[in-house]
């Protein structure tokens, strides 16, 4: 993926122009050069409406529109779907609550069926094209952008149980995003996994412990979800809970633990176990939701239970966060989310200690003791 890209609003008879610093294509998006009237779905570079999901979103789009669009709850691939349906001819996403000069790109999962240019830019630009689009100016956006298909290879290790039929498994993605080295997104829960690993080698549990090293979470959650999707009915049966681990060592993060609504029969109780085994080795447990966010989201999407550990990302840290951690409330959890700050230099290690410590206590009980899942 080439990520060149160049943005340049109008505005009072003066041109602005932003680069990689501050617009970058979307991962899988296609190339293209789109000149057009600003049509934004925000008032705001920092308002957050939670549309552009759906054509009648767009309403009457002028000829050759670049709409602009914050965070909906959908995909951003189906946002651009539908903007593009909707007869725009680019897309430009903002980040509401992304500070001045971070820029995020998600993945389109898929490049089949899209046909525009679609980049995502900082605030700074956002606020240019607000304020295009309010004066009736044009603007022209040219993204650079080549996708080719590679094969990738997921990695499943695993520790035979002394009872047939009953699997604990455990995950955490191996790739990381392409503009960062990725220590924190998910060295961090690649490193949890190794070292539980070799904490059971010599170990017969009751259960089977099953661990697998995801490929293609970034580009999409491919590695896991093609996996869900070959389980015949008796091997998904025999997953009594898998366990996602990615991201525990934000440098002002939180001990969080899964707590999704939306989770199968059997997930809240897997969760209160995990919580419990956090708490047993120095964490305090907050809830967190991840809308699916991870790899987790293939088992749920198969009815399957699911738990996992996570310290914060791109948001903000809350009260009750801070006050569960000792973290900073208010400043992000990992500013280097999805950076290429993302080194050595931007990990707590003593709370990865503490979360996969957690993970491997929870392990080792529901392991030996699979009754608790199931009773």
């Amino acid at each position: 993926m080439v990520p060149g890209g160049v943005l340049r609003p109008s505005g009072c008879g003066v041109d602005r122009a932003f680069g990689v610093r501050d617009i970058r294509a979307l991962i899988l998006a296609p190339a293209g050069d789109a000149s057009g009237p600003v049509v934004p779905l925000v008032t705001r570079a920092t308002e957050s409406t939670d549309t552009g999901c759906l054509v009648g979103d767009y309403g009457a789009l002028p000829d050759d529109a670049i709409a602009l669009v914050g965070p909906g709850e959908c995909l951003r691939r189906d946002q651009v779907i539908a903007a593009q349906q909707a007869g725009a001819a680019g897309f430009v996403a903002v980040f509401p609550k992304v500070p001045p000069g971070i820029v995020l790109r998600p993945t389109l999962v898929d490049p089949r069926d899209l046909s525009i240019p679609a980049a995502a830019v900082s605030q700074g630009a956002a606020e240019a094209l607000v304020a295009a689009a309010k004066d009736g100016v044009p603007a022209r956006l040219v993204t650079d952008a080549h996708t080719e298909q590679a094969r990738t290879r997921t990695v499943l290790a695993e520790l035979p149980g002394s009872a047939d039929g009953q699997v604990i498994m455990l995950g955490a993605h191996l790739d990381s995003v392409i503009d960062g080295p990725g220590i924190n997104d998910n060295g961090s829960g690649v490193a949890a996994l190794l070292e539980i690993a070799r904490s059971l080698g010599g170990t017969r549990p009751q259960a089977t412990v099953r661990m697998a090293f995801w490929s293609g979470e970034e580009t999409g959650l491919h590695g896991s979800t093609r996996y869900v999707a070959a389980l015949s009915p008796n091997q998904k049966d025999a997953i009594l809970v898998y366990a996602n681990v990615d991201m525990i060592a934000s440098p002002n993060g939180f001990a969080g633990v899964y707590d999704e609504p939306g989770a199968a029969v059997g997930s809240a109780t897997a969760s209160e176990l995990l919580g419990a085994a956090v708490t047993r080795n120095g964490g305090t447990p907050v809830q967190v939701n991840l809308h699916g966010g991870s790899d987790h989201y293939g088992f749920v999407e198969a009815g399957m239970a699911t738990a996992g550990v996570f310290s914060g990302f791109l948001e903000p840290v809350s009260a009750e966060q801070a006050a569960a951690s000792g973290a900073e409330a208010g400043r992000l959890a990992d500013g280097c989310y999805h950076q290429p700050c993302d080194d050595l230099g931007n990990i707590d290690l003593q709370l990865a200690r503490v979360l996969a410590a957690g993970l491997a206590d929870f392990t080792v009980q529901v392991a030996n003791n699979p009754e608790l899942l199931t009773g």
